[in-house]
């Protein structure tokens, strides 16, 4: 058993947030495990209930169609095995207000029995494009939030805003310094993290976006493009168990950091 109070020394149990970065086309990478998208869930039980040993609770953005991948999360952290006296498996859900506005009373009711729900700032109105100004803003509340980040497949086609959001989350989390372990051998945008000029590119359109919506100082892109992997961590497993493992060790490094 983990003792939690050895992961982060100092942290306040509020701020004791690592969050999740997952996508539901885990495998859309052809060089991928091809039964990565089978292996989505069970691989999220694994990692979330070794975040609970830790007594981590897990951030996350999502919203709540019924039957999808937040509502399937939800009902992992609330099944994760629960070390004695740890109040942190708990899911933690970010939304914008716009998502939050669309949440019918049953739906809410729903999430506030499985989560903890946080709605982050409003786009301003004078912004040409609020709903991915949202989402921005959203995903960099959950990286100021959060201790470390772990990420896996993600939204090739279809996703909302300026860039996939599982590669948003990462590049937030490299502004504010923080930690990310990413698990390439499961596919999805995750995998571009090992493709360097994919991610250049990648990381170019989010910059020039997040400049031009006042949303990132130029100190702040001096960080992520002086280092274009600062904090990234790249795992290439393709199996659960050996993610597992590697996420313990990733909490082993972050301690110490």
């Amino acid at each position: 058993m983990h003792d939690a109070h050895q992961m982060v020394p100092g942290v306040s149990e509020a701020a004791r947030l690592v969050g999740l970065s997952v996508g539901a086309d885990v495998g859309a990478n052809p060089t991928s495990n091809s039964n990565a998208s089978d292996l989505l869930l069970p691989l999220c039980n694994l990692l979330i209930a070794e975040l609970a040993q830790y007594g981590l609770q897990v951030a996350y953005g999502g919203n709540w169609q019924p039957g999808g991948l937040t509502e399937s999360l939800a009902t992992l952290v609330r099944t994760a095995p629960v070390p004695a006296g740890a109040r942190f498996n708990r899911l933690r859900n970010y939304l914008t207000p716009t998502i939050a506005k669309t949440l019918s009373a049953s739906q809410r009711a729903a999430a506030d029995s499985l989560v903890d729900l946080t709605v982050t700032e409003s786009a301003s109105t004078e912004a040409a494009n609020p709903g991915p100004t949202e989402l921005s803003l959203m995903r960099r509340q959950m990286a100021n939030d959060s201790i470390a980040r772990v990420a896996i497949g993600g939204r090739s086609q279809g996703y909302q805003g300026v860039v996939p959001g599982v590669l948003e989350e990462v590049f937030w989390m490299q502004v504010f310094g923080k930690p990310v372990l990413a698990f390439t051998g499961f596919g999805g945008t995750t995998a571009w993290l090992a493709q360097p000029e994919t991610l250049a590119h990648q990381r170019q359109l989010w910059l020039d976006a997040m400049q031009a919506n006042g949303l990132l100082s130029g100190t702040d892109q001096a960080l992520v493009t002086s280092d274009s992997m600062r904090g990234i961590t790249l795992a290439t497993v393709t199996e659960p168990s050996a993610a597992q493992l590697a996420l313990r060790e990733f909490l082993r490094h972050t301690q110490q950091t």
